[in-house]
């Protein structure tokens, strides 16, 4: 297994992207936690993974929700990803939160196959969650490759950022500086470790 537990920060995560009731929202799915912080307020939560071990542990992880078994929903205190537990136990934790996207699974959607394959299939995206899904090598290719997947004031969030090439946005995205502040404050990784992997950046696509 990959990913049992989130490996970012969820309140990084929410407060730049800022889901809304019309949201349509496309997210790499990881070990679910992201996508379901991200289900709380927004229309649709469309999740992909090409790891199939992925699917398999969200998938059951959906289940322990469906059957109102919160504390072993909760309970991946073996993940690597300890150093997060605390912040997303207390997130997940709010008054109703878990009620609240029990209720909302239907608007959830899980997809076994690969950002790259599957992204630009979709059209009038509001929001997209890429964690490090792009590559540092191939950013600019990948964000001219699903921009039409992606409406005018849509918002991009990925991580890597300080690492991709000089002039990788393409003409038609800006980087957001207050969300990537925002998102930065939360994010309990060394944001200012050139080599850390998991430095945010905002992305806003403001023209076709």
């Amino acid at each position: 297994m990959v990913y049992v537990a989130t490996n970012e920060s969820l309140r990084a995560i929410v407060s730049a992207l800022d889901p809304q009731p019309d949201d349509t929202i496309f997210a790499i799915l990881g070990s679910g936690d992201q996508a379901l912080a991200l289900l709380e307020k927004a229309r649709k939560v469309i999740a992909v993974d090409n790891y199939p071990i992925q699917i398999m542990w969200t998938r059951d992880r959906l289940n322990l929700l469906r059957a109102k078994e919160y504390e072993q929903f909760l309970n991946t205190r073996n993940s690597p990803e300890n150093r997060y537990a605390g912040e997303r136990d207390a997130y997940f934790s709010k008054f109703g939160f878990l009620d609240r996207i029990r209720d909302r699974l239907g608007d959830l959607e899980i997809i076994n196959v690969d950002i790259y394959d599957s992204i630009c299939s979709y059209h009038n995206l509001t929001k997209v969650y890429l964690s490090n899904a792009i590559k540092r090598w191939d950013a600019n290719y990948f964000f001219k490759e699903f921009s039409t997947s992606i409406r005018i004031g849509g918002i991009v969030y990925a991580t890597n950022h300080d690492l991709f090439r000089p002039g990788f946005l393409p003409s038609n995205f800006i980087m957001e500086r207050n969300a990537t502040r925002r998102a930065r404050r939360f994010e309990r990784s060394n944001c200012f470790n050139p080599k850390d992997p998991w430095i945010p950046g905002i992305y806003k696509k403001v023209k076709p």
